[in-house]
């Protein structure tokens, strides 16, 4: 099995990467996960408890794909 994609919760983050659970198994966080850098920082508006959509592969790595609000996060003035 190449990866799955998934929806999930933000336990933590720091820096540039993030660890996510399962919105079905909230007690299992992932390893840490790459957050792209259009979602990092004020950007993409990511905190501790914010619902994403993600990928996570058979070596355990993986990478948010998006916001699962489809917001950006960033303000538009």
């Amino acid at each position: 099995m190449p990866g799955t994609i998934d929806k999930g919760i933000i336990t933590q983050i720091y820096g540039d990467k993030a660890r996510v659970s399962p919105c079905n198994a909230p007690e299992r966080a992932s390893l840490w996960i790459v957050i792209p850098q259009p979602l990092r920082g004020d950007l993409g508006g990511l905190t501790k408890g914010a619902e994403v959509v993600y990928a996570l592969f058979d070596d355990q790595t993986g990478i948010i794909i998006m916001r699962a609000d489809g917001e950006s996060g960033a303000e538009v003035t």
